[in-house]
């Protein structure tokens, strides 16, 4: 069994995945949902807001300080529903 995508990099994830990708996102599974986010995830990569976690422990991506400015930008839009 995979561990479960920590909040954050999810939300960071799918705020980057462009809106015809997550168009069905309330009517797929959580399995579903796990994997557009792990084949999506070089959008948060590639820009630093995402990085490998090389820890042996955890999931293997961690936020990095740029990706938490972004999600600190981004929570407003997430509790208004944009």
């Amino acid at each position: 069994m995979l561990m479960r995508i920590p909040d954050d990099i999810e939300d960071l994830v799918l705020a980057f995945v462009e809106p015809e990708k997550k168009r069905d996102l309330m009517r797929m599974t959580r399995e579903e949902i796990d994997n557009l986010i792990m084949r999506e995830i070089g959008c948060a990569i590639e820009p630093g807001f995402v990085e490998h976690n090389l820890d042996s422990e955890g999931f293997q991506y961690r936020i990095t300080p740029r990706g938490k400015e972004i999600l600190q930008m981004l929570a407003p839009c997430k509790r208004s529903g944009r």
